[in-house]
């Protein structure tokens, strides 16, 4: 009996560190202005705070909206508006009390931007190649921002070092503040210059979640009561419409009713302007809809 026990233990231990594991190997979202998606064998989620993207994932985001992710190290990555990110690979190894992250990252359309983090500095080794449409950026411990679109790359250092691979195979290394790389499709290839302080603020404007904006995260007090419907199947339909559209929408049955709720906001300003661009979309909102505060 005591050896059954032990190999019993022995065989819970192996499943947790293989989930471990597979947990350690994703990108966790740690905050999402709406409306997102992440999509995988032709299967397409809202996206929310705590959900992770694999390796295989596509994640989208629409009109207006901002992904904030964390990487196994502690870095950052940060989506603008209707922007494609496909995750090629992911890597960890957790080696001499730090992590090393080997990851490959596509992005297909929109703005983008990688932060290394003062505790993702510490004891941390990463290699991150981000592929563009014309172009590889391989990054070295640093902060950087990259765009692609249907006329052009363009990709800016704030802190650190990036080294650009073209398609004519020609390398680029930035390794100044406010470095500046860009290429037209079609077009000549243009040396590196430096943005303006006018287009660094834009740079930044365009991935950033401003507080008070929409922005949900995982320990987040507000939720937006969507609607609160009398019928099942009203709310039912309300929440699969606002599903389909990239908000993470449930049915909850509460005194009565039945709510459609979206969570997890960071206050009461981001449940209200949530509540605002639903308003403007016309079908989205059901009977009387308002922010509440959950806890």
């Amino acid at each position: 009996m005591r050896m059954l026990f032990r190999c019993a233990s022995v065989l819970f231990a192996v499943h947790l560190l293989a989930g471990a594991a597979a947990y350690a190997a994703s990108i966790e979202v740690k905050a999402v202005r709406y409306p997102a998606w992440v999509e995988n064998g032709g299967r397409k989620t809202p996206l929310q705070p705590g959900m992770h993207a694999r390796t295989g994932d596509l994640v989208s985001s629409g009109e207006d909206a901002r992904i904030l992710f964390r990487l196994a190290d502690g870095s950052e990555v940060r989506l603008g508006q209707n922007a494609r990110l496909a995750v090629r690979h992911i890597d960890v190894a957790r080696a001499g009390g730090g992590v090393d992250l080997d990851m490959g990252l596509a992005l297909l359309e929109g703005h983008f931007r990688y932060a290394a983090t003062t505790l993702s500095k510490l004891n941390n080794r990463r290699k991150l190649d981000l592929k563009l449409s014309t172009s590889t950026i391989g990054i070295r411990g640093t902060d950087y921002w990259a765009m692609t679109d249907k006329e052009h790359d363009a990709v800016c250092l704030f802190e650190g070092a990036v080294e650009v691979l073209t398609q004519e195979q020609e390398r680029i290394t930035l390794d100044q503040p406010t470095a500046f790389w860009i290429r037209y499709f079609g077009k000549p290839a243009q040396t590196p210059g430096n943005a303006t302080a006018a287009q660094l603020a834009q740079f930044l404007g365009w991935v950033e979640l401003a507080p008070g904006s929409g922005v949900a995260i995982a320990d987040g007090r507000w939720r937006l009561l969507a609607g609160a419907e009398k019928k099942r199947s009203d709310a039912v339909a309300l929440s699969k419409r606002l599903r389909e559209r990239g908000y993470p929408a449930l049915v909850v049955k509460h005194a009565g009713l039945h709510e459609v709720r979206l969570d997890k906001f960071a206050s009461r300003a981001d449940a209200e302007a949530l509540l605002k661009k639903l308003q403007a979309q016309g079908d989205l909102l059901g009977s009387e809809p308002k922010a509440v505060l959950t806890r």
